[in-house]
């Protein structure tokens, strides 16, 4: 019998090995997974606070690459709360609407920021060969309301002259340079004598929109493309495309011209009463204006000398400015008049190839010009230039008001910049 105890003597050190693997198994699971919990809630925080700064950002700004230094920026810095955290895999996202999330949508309102299979060396529970674990989370960041349609808008599209922003990011204002900014000069925002084939967009399509006219209590002709020329009151849908509106339109220019206080027919001195002039019209004398085109060079001139930069045009969006200031013209004013030669335009993808009159011209962005000066009907009264007639020459200033409420002060109104559940992700 006694020869028998030696075998058993070795099973008690396998079931003693056997119970200490189980728990050290079993407090790797308690410790591991605690560390787990903590990391998930932390790094759910960091992407809280990525999403909600780079909203910010590009709600101040409009600018993807600010937002995305911002929300990198922000990440970083709470990323180092996180206990031994890989940071590979964060990836931020930009849609103009919030549900669907359509990812590379413009003009963005909405940030994602999302990190992804973000993973830590375990402790204890390396015993059982898992050497990591994993995990992730999802922010999304905007306002607070939905965004409401564009309105606001002029009835014409400018085409966009820059890369696109795969290829050149930094590149936020569709290839125009905004006020400010060396090289910021004059550009022709649409022409009435559609001729050329550069102002041509596709087989009978040019620049003028058929928008839809949101009433603002002071229609005096219908809500059609006169009525949106002069009170700049056409809204576009979310899908980010808009109508054209093809063929030759009477009252294009006088519509325009409503804005410097010239009432030329089919309009009426008393239509100044629903489209008032803006507080600031110089120069409005539609027999002496300064800007010309000439066909046969394509270029802009001012006083017969070519336009390299703004600066070589004697009256700008600068001196526009300087007025108001020294008028000390508070706006918006009851009447309406501020900033009527501010119009906001969209800006259309001119690289994709339409078909047909009536095919839907894809948005990249809305931008603000500055109107220089009034417009000169082809074959009317007054006594314009070959290179001024029907063409309506404006100062590229900015990303534009594209907002839910018509006319030139429209805004989203209060809002706030908060986080959302991302719909394509339970990690939010």
């Amino acid at each position: 019998m006694r020869q028998l105890r030696h075998p058993q003597q070795g099973i008690v050190a396998v079931l003693v090995a056997i119970g200490l693997l189980a728990l050290l198994a079993m407090g790797g699971l308690a410790i591991d997974t605690g560390h787990l919990v903590l990391n998930k809630s932390r790094l759910q925080s960091t992407a809280d606070a990525a999403a909600l700064a780079a909203a910010k950002a590009l709600d101040q700004t409009r600018s993807e690459p600010s937002a995305l230094a911002a929300a990198d920026s922000v990440f970083q810095l709470n990323a180092d709360r996180l206990r031994g955290v890989t940071p590979a895999g964060t990836e931020v996202q930009f849609s103009r609407t919030l549900s669907p999330f359509v990812s590379g949508s413009t003009p963005a309102n909405y940030v994602r920021v999302r990190a992804n299979n973000l993973s830590w060396r375990t402790g204890l529970l390396q015993v059982l060969g898992l050497d990591t674990l994993a995990t992730g989370a999802s922010a999304v960041a905007g306002p607070s309301a939905p965004i409401p349609a564009p309105c606001g808008l002029f009835p014409a599209a400018v085409c966009a002259v820059g890369p696109s922003a795969a290829q050149n990011p930094n590149d936020t204002h569709w290839g125009y340079v905004p006020y400010g900014q060396p090289g910021n000069t004059v550009t022709r925002l649409y022409t009435v004598d559609s001729k050329d084939d550069e102002w041509e967009i596709g087989p009978g399509l040019y620049h003028l929109l058929r928008l839809s006219a949101e009433p603002d209590g002071r229609i005096c002709v219908s809500p059609d493309l006169r009525h949106n020329l002069a009170a700049g009151a056409g809204c576009a849908d979310l899908s980010g495309t808009v109508p054209p509106n093809p063929g030759k339109k009477a009252g294009q220019i006088p519509a325009v011209n409503l804005r410097f206080g010239i009432p030329d027919p089919p309009f009426k001195p008393a239509d100044l009463q629903c489209y008032p002039p803006d507080h600031v019209v110089t120069p409005n004398d539609p027999q002496n204006l300064p800007i010309d085109f000439i066909e046969e060079t394509n270029t802009i001139t001012y006083l017969g000398e070519p336009i390299t930069d703004i600066g070589d045009v004697g009256y700008s969006y600068q001196h526009y400015r300087a007025e108001y200031v020294s008028r000390r013209i508070e706006c918006p004013d009851p009447g309406g008049a501020c900033e009527r030669r501010l119009v906001t335009v969209p800006i259309i993808d001119c690289d994709i190839e339409y078909h047909g009159a009536s095919e839907p011209l894809v948005v990249k962005g809305y931008g603000s010009f500055f109107l220089l000066q009034p417009a000169c009907e082809p074959g009317g009264k007054s006594k314009c230039s070959p290179g001024q007639d029907g063409h309506v020459f404006a100062q590229f200033i900015g990303e534009g008001k594209a907002s839910g409420t018509p006319g030139p002060t429209g805004g989203y109104g209060v809002y706030k910049i908060v986080l959302h559940n991302d719909p394509d992700s339970d990690d939010s």
